[in-house]
Parts: C-alpha cells; structure tokens; sequence
C-alpha cells in the first residue's frame, strides 16, 4: 500500500491533539487512513506535540499499521522518506487540521494513471477548488515543491506538475471540514455524524430513528461509553417489552410497543458510536445481533401471552406459540450462515451476501418483503404504533403471517448455500 503523510506543519501546536467526536484529530485521521487500508503512515508534528503525539499513537491498540510519528521539517519529503520502498514512487498526502468522511480518503488508493502527476480530491469537478481538501495522491519528486500551508489547490499542483504530468480532478463531494478552532468542532462532528447513515437502512430507520440516534450518538461520542455498553442498556430496556406486553392492559401493551420501540432506536447508537469512534469488533457485532434476537423474543412472548389473557380464549396462545418457534427456528442457520459466509454476525452483510441475483415470481416478493418490511427498524416502529393505538393483534396476526414467509426465506438460502458449498 502506498504510504501516507499525515501533515500539521502548517497549524499552531496543539492541533493534532482538537479532539473531534471523542477523538483527537491525529488519532482520528490514523485510524481513518488504517479503516482504509493504509499501513505506512508517517505523522509530521511539532516539536512540542511530539512526545504526547507519539505516546497517544502507539498505545492505542486500534491502531495496528506501521505509524511514525516524527518532527516537522522544512521538507516535507524527509518525514516520510524512512518509508519509501523502491517500489514506491507515489505518496498521499492529508493535511491533519481537516476531518474527512473515510470513504473519500479511500479514493487515493488507486495508483495514478500513465501521464498523471497527482491525483487532488475537490468538492465538484466544475466548481472552485475552495477551499482545498488537503487530500492528494502525489508523486515523490513534486512534494517538495507543494507549500502544505493551507491546503493545496489544483492550480497549485498543476504549477509544481508543469512538465510532469498532468493534473487529476477527482469530485467526490464536501467530504471533509477544516478543523482550526473551537468552532469549527461542531460543522465537523455533524459531517461525520451524517456519513454513519448506511445505504442499506430501511425506510423508518433512514427517515426517523437516525435523527433520534445520531442527537444521542453526538453526545455520548464525548464519554468514555462504549458500544457494547449501549447494547446493555438496549438489552435491559427490550427485556421490560415483553413483561409490560404480557400484562394484556392497553397500558402494558402500550408501555411494551414504546420500550420495544425506543431500545431499537437506541439500537443504532451501538453501532454507530464503533464506528464514529473505531470501536468496532466481532464479538461487538455478535453481542449486537444476539441482543436483537433476545428482545424480539422478549416482546413476542409477552405480546401473544398479552393477547390470551385479554381476549380469553387459547387461540392467541397456540398462534403465540409457533410464531415464536417458527422465529427460534430461523435463528440457527442464520447463525450458521453469520458463521460459514461472513464470519461475523452482522445482517446487513449477511443480506447482501446472501441476496439472489434474479429473484422473480414468490421469491421476488419474500425478497421485497425482506428489504422492505421484514427489518427491525419497521417492525419495532409498526409494533409501537399499532400498540399505542390499542390494535396489538394486527401486528400479533401480520408478524404470524410474516414469521413463516422468514423461516421459508431462510431456508432457501440455506439451502442456496450448500448447493454452491
């Protein structure tokens, strides 16, 4: 991988320790570069941020790339030259006082093509190159002639390319926010905070839980909380689902659909927090899955007990039954799946691992439902609702329908997964 200068040469001592979201802003960026695949990064501070740099840097056991953290000198290539190899003969370069969305940094991955200087990252192809990302693909012999003041502009870089090669304008958007004072913190943190919305997010999650959970998450970013500490709390409020559901009052129904309701909500913040903060992991991805399932069966337990005892009649009991069984049972080969395709117990990466390629006819429709209705996020909104609403046995009926289309939807793909095996 090519190696990457991280640069605070141009800012006041202190810069790189701002902290952003609950991270300083050096140990943001080598974690982002590292998120990215970046494994030489060398780090060019002042002398007076140098040891508290260092010591911060390599006692984090996040951080697993090969970091440096060395002096600023009056030539930028000597902070990095200890980590050219032969066969590198490009470098990138991010300016230390910005914040950037991770993905963009992504973008200077890819070496630069034949007849091609440096590669620069701009807001919008066709507009001003104001202000500059901070954010280049260079090659090695025209880094010393670039001034890393305030950004480097595709003029800039066109004027110290002349003869070289030409320069690449690659718009990937206002991926990035210049971090210099007190208040620039808060613009920063709100475009860090929007990139944690996923493509994948269903329709209640994209348009109503993540304005709550991202209020929640930007807050709780500036504590020593960790994710796997949210997804307690998370537990804790989606276990009292199901007792206040059994009760079979309007009140107990009502309190079981919020208490559902609000600990998927706070479902989010879990992962959003590891992912704002580079706490992620396995075990933190199963703890979250596992918690999903404990608290749908908590709620649904207590649902269909509620509706026997307020209705009177064994019905809801015996549909209350195999619903729950038929859910218990499509947990075993989604964990064996989470096991044998992605490693991990992460859904989203389960369904797009898993997704047909053509589905058409019957399985067209469980897929459509699947993306579209069958998501947590749907479901616990759809839960609260019809509950406060007084109306728990249209969720009780529709979940029973639906819980059968899940056990036969994970069935084909587990069985789509032994014939390919």
């Amino acid at each position: 991988m090519t190696p990457l200068l991280v640069w605070y040469g141009h800012v006041a001592a202190g810069a790189p320790r701002r902290p952003v979201s609950g991270l300083a802003l050096v140990r943001r960026a080598v974690l982002a570069a590292q998120a990215q695949g970046f494994d030489r990064i060398a780090v060019a501070v002042r002398h007076t941020d140098l040891v508290e740099v260092r010591a911060g840097l390599h006692r984090d056991r996040r951080i697993h790339a090969d970091v440096s953290v060395v002096e600023v000198e009056s030539r930028p290539s000597d902070a990095v030259r200890h980590l050219l190899r032969p066969a590198d003969p490009e470098l990138v370069v991010a300016l230390g006082d910005r914040v950037w969305v991770p993905a963009a940094l992504g973008r200077l991955r890819e070496p630069l093509a034949v007849g091609t200087a440096a590669r620069v990252l701009v807001a919008d192809e066709a507009g001003p190159d104001e202000p500059p990302s901070g954010l280049l693909r260079t090659r090695h012999e025209l880094l010393d002639r670039l001034s890393l003041s305030t950004g480097v502009s595709t003029e800039e870089l066109a004027e110290a390319a002349a003869g070289a090669g030409r320069v690449e304008r690659l718009a990937v958007g206002p991926r990035w926010r210049i971090v210099r004072a007190p208040e620039d913190v808060r613009p920063a943190e709100t475009l860090l905070l929007r990139a944690l919305k996923k493509p994948a997010d269903g329709i209640v999650a994209r348009n109503i839980n993540r304005n709550m959970s991202l209020v929640l998450t930007r807050r709780l970013a500036h504590t020593p909380i960790t994710p796997n500490q949210v997804s307690s709390v998370v537990l804790l409020l989606g276990l009292c689902s199901g007792p206040f559901a059994a009760l079979g009052s309007w009140a107990g129904f009502a309190l079981g659909g919020l208490c559902y309701y609000v600990s998927s909500v706070l479902d989010g913040c879990d992962g959003e927090l590891s992912r704002l903060k580079y706490l992620g992991s396995p075990l933190g991805a199963w703890v979250d899955t596992i918690v999903d399932d404990v608290v749908g069966l908590s709620f649904l337990s207590g649902l269909y007990v509620g509706l026997h005892r307020a209705a009177d009649h064994p019905y809801w009991m015996w549909i209350g039954i195999a619903t729950v069984g038929a859910y218990v049972l499509t947990i075993f080969p989604r964990y064996w799946l989470f096991v044998a395709r992605v490693g991990v117990g992460d859904h989203q990466k389960l369904a797009a691992d898993t997704r047909p390629v053509d589905a058409r006819g019957l399985a067209g429709l469980v897929l459509l439902l699947r993306e579209n209705i069958f998501r947590i996020d749907f479901l616990t909104f759809a839960a609260m609702v019809v509950c406060v609403a007084g109306v728990p046995f249209v969720y009780a009926a529709s979940y029973a329908v639906g819980s059968v289309a899940s056990l036969v939807d994970t069935v084909a793909t587990f069985r789509r997964f032994l014939r390919k095996a």
